[in-house]
């Protein structure tokens, strides 16, 4: 144990530069040979969660702004995925996991703009794409913490997640960011990276994640060198009752100018704190997000969740904000209210309403836990109000 508090003393104190060296090392080191002597199945798993309402949702729009029908993923995204663990040897196991978003109401995979390296001037996510969109990787778990190679979330979406009333579920939780940043993978999920879990000391736990991005040359016509790289780091301590979460990471993004790459690149810094404390049966969540580019954005948040009547009452209200130069500045609030009831072996079934209030110059839309419903007009309210039932399975 004292190895462990050593070690993870110098963690604690790596410049985000030298903290993308040593988790590069250390996954080039161990993680190639891992499964050569993994090559059982004994240790692989099928695992899924499949997610369906009845919904109807109010755009805001002048004319046919009311719709209703079946929607996937209000509470938590549908999903299909395998993943494994095998002991190599006492202490250190090789683990995987391959997981994909579905729409449960038409069978068909998740679009999603995951492969950096796909950027280009006019499309600076990258192209659609589909596939195991929500994690993909391959790592080590060791004394010293857990590190892995491939497509996984941000050391920013886990502090977003643990402070959050609703847990990033239902219409109107914190994912509403979302689209001011310009997707989830310009936030919550990291391709071309390697990451790294350290373990909990004294109610401590840390991660570290880095992107290399679009993995460009910088040649002429091609993304500039470093292109969507991204750098992120964050913690969480949980003493008790209380957790307390804080994260910070810095995004490379390409310049453009009349439609071509500019050669320079622009940095976005995104920062998170935020936390939750239980009393009774209640738990009591707060924090605020900051974003500095292309101009400065900000939400802050409070919720509660409740246990009664054998399930979960939440309740969480969103303040947005985006500056916008030489121009009103864009605001808008979301309320969202849920009720989710464990009928057990996995399932459950919920109620959700959300609304966003849009200031006179805004259109922030609604988002839900897999999708979003966008505004049918400037300063529009958007409204969603959701029955639904889910289950997990390993």
């Amino acid at each position: 144990m004292s190895s462990i508090r050593i070690a993870h003393s110098k963690i604690r104190h790596f410049s985000p530069r030298l903290a993308k060296r040593v988790i590069v090392f250390a996954l080039l080191c161990g993680t190639t040979g891992a499964y050569a002597a993994c090559g059982t199945a004994s240790g692989v798993s099928f695992y899924g969660l499949l997610d369906a309402a009845v919904q109807a949702t109010d755009s805001g729009g002048a004319t046919g702004n009311t719709t209703g029908g079946v929607s996937s993923g209000n509470s938590r995204g549908s999903r299909l995925g395998v993943r494994g663990r095998c002991i190599l040897q006492p202490g250190i196991a090789g683990i995987f996991d391959l997981e994909a978003g579905i729409n449960l109401n038409n069978g068909t995979f998740k679009n999603y703009f995951g492969d950096p390296t796909s950027v280009k001037p006019t499309l600076l996510n990258g192209s659609t794409t589909t596939g195991f969109n929500r994690r993909s990787f391959v790592g080590l778990e060791t004394p010293m913490g857990i590190f892995t190679i491939g497509r996984d979330y941000s050391p920013v979406f886990y502090a977003a997640y643990g402070s959050d009333a609703l847990a990033l579920d239902y219409f109107g939780n914190f994912q509403e960011v979302v689209p001011i940043i310009g997707g989830a993978d310009q936030w919550a999920r990291f391709s071309n990276a390697v990451f790294y879990k350290s373990p909990t000391i004294h109610g401590f736990t840390e991660r570290i994640a880095y992107s290399f991005g679009s993995e460009s040359t910088g040649a002429i016509g091609t993304p500039p060198s470093k292109s969507d790289s991204v750098i992120g780091i964050g913690g969480a301590f949980h003493k008790g009752n209380l957790l307390l979460n804080a994260s910070w990471q810095r995004t490379k993004i390409p310049s453009v100018a009349q439609g071509a790459f500019t050669g320079n690149l622009d940095s976005r810094t995104d920062w998170l704190i935020g936390g939750t404390y239980r009393i009774g049966l209640a738990k009591i969540a707060l924090g605020h997000w900051n974003v500095d580019f292309p101009t400065t954005s900000t939400a802050d948040w409070i919720g509660i969740s409740y246990a009664m009547l054998g399930g979960k009452a939440m309740a969480q209200t969103i303040a947005l904000k985006t500056d916008v130069n030489g121009g009103p500045n864009k605001s808008g609030t979301s309320i969202a209210v849920a009720y989710e009831h464990p009928l057990g072996n996995g399932a459950a079934w919920y109620m959700s309403y959300g609304q966003v209030s849009n200031g006179a110059n805004s259109a922030y839309p609604l988002v839900s836990g897999d999708y979003a419903v966008v505004p049918g007009a400037l300063g529009a309210t958007v409204r969603g109000l959701a029955v639904g039932y889910r289950m997990t399975f390993n």
